[in-house]
């Protein structure tokens, strides 16, 4: 078994354990890791095969970036109810509308308790999908799922984190033409303590109806916001980086996080899409309801990129968009902040450990925030881009 520090959480080891001797369960720290029943376990070793981290899988990785492009959604009410540019959205309405396959990715449970790896085959689902989680998903049965609809001639398509696709591939352990797989422009998700602690002090035992990482306030992609909307018909908004959360998220991630092979060319995904961070000035003052960075990484993408008549491609280099995602191709940086986080954040509550962070610096955060996004708003897309190398 590998070193738990060098585990992604993908699941499947506990997915493939022959003894179902393997469990995945929060840590301390509130990422989910397996916990091994050593009186099951009988040290056949079959978890190692199927780790994306510990098993070298290089022979099924397509590269990375042989073309790039900006690009929104045509429909500004849709374009509306995305994080960012509703490229996910527009590629997940093609598939299932114009293709009839199924679509994979990530949805909160109906209580928002936790979030999932969901299987949708209609358009109105597609809803469920939407929006940033930056927490991590939980995968259950979806790669058996998704195996079986492959070999039953189904088109998938699977929208995930870049260690969730390579440990998809890992699973399967070939290629199929009928599966197309597009990751995320990843920062690490953060602890699901601090998800939690959250949506717990600002709800107060209400009823919650519906959560929003990055909710577009008066129709402007950035900066964005958390809203949260209760049975009481009241409506809490919050900005991101001024949250408590925001603040979690910026300085605490998985610990693999910090040695995340997953990047550059190690890559398994058709397409890679982000945020635009780092577009010309112009091309954002012209699109505030919402733009893409798109990498094309194989032609099998680019052809499907190319069929979705519902996104607006806007040609740029790849050059361009790793400058403005930097954590495309680099590991995210450990903060100062992490051990301290780590040893509080459990007991303490998301309040009191960001409390006792150093108000200096929350200070002058909030005011440099301000500052941007009311002046110069390329020079704030750049600096949420660094604070995304992590």
């Amino acid at each position: 078994m590998i070193d738990l520090n060098q585990c992604c959480g993908c699941g499947n080891c506990s997915l493939v354990c022959p003894r179902n001797a393997i469990e995945m369960q929060l840590n301390d720290e509130g990422f989910w890791y397996p916990i091994i029943n050593q009186a099951k376990c009988t040290n056949c070793n079959v978890c190692e095969q199927y780790c994306p981290v510990y098993y070298d899988n290089s022979m099924h990785s397509v590269g990375f970036g042989i073309k790039g492009y900006f690009g929104k959604h045509k429909k500004p009410d849709i374009l509306q109810t995305c994080s960012s540019g509703g490229i996910a959205t527009a590629l997940s309405e093609y598939f299932i509308g114009v293709l009839g396959g199924v679509v994979y990715g990530s949805a909160y449970s109906d209580d928002y308790s936790c979030v999932n790896t969901i299987r949708i085959d209609e358009i109105g689902e597609i809803e469920k999908l939407k929006g940033s989680k930056y927490i991590q998903c939980l995968k259950r049965e979806a790669f058996k799922n998704i195996k079986r609809d492959l070999e039953n001639n189904r088109n998938v398509l699977y929208i995930a984190l870049p260690c969730d696709i390579a440990a998809l591939m890992q699973f399967l352990n070939k290629k199929y033409d009928s599966l197309y797989m597009v990751d995320l422009i990843c920062h690490g998700p953060t602890s699901y303590f601090a998800y939690k602690d959250y949506l717990e002090r600002k709800t107060k035992n209400k009823h919650l109806l519906s959560f929003s990482m990055r909710y577009k306030k008066d129709l402007k992609w950035m900066p964005y916001y958390l809203n949260i909307e209760t049975d009481d018909n009241r409506n809490y908004i919050e900005e991101f980086w001024e949250s408590d959360f925001g603040v979690i998220f910026s300085l605490f991630a998985r610990s693999y996080c910090y040695n995340c092979k997953f990047k550059g060319s190690y890559r398994f995904s058709d397409l890679t899409i982000g945020d635009a961070w780092g577009a010309p000035k112009e091309l954002i003052s012209e699109n505030l309801g919402g733009l893409s960075s798109i990498v094309v990484n194989t032609q099998k993408g680019l052809s499907l990129l190319k069929k979705c008549s519902t996104i607006q491609l806007i040609d740029t280099d790849v050059e361009t968009i790793v400058k403005g995602n930097p954590n495309l191709v680099n590991k995210r940086e450990q903060s100062e902040e992490w051990d301290y986080i780590a040893k509080r954040l459990k007991n303490n509550g998301l309040n009191n450990t960001i409390a006792g962070l150093t108000p200096l610096k929350t200070r002058v955060r909030k005011k440099l925030k301000y500052f941007l996004v009311s002046f110069f708003p390329k020079q704030m897309a750049k600096r949420d881009a660094r604070r995304q190398l992590w």
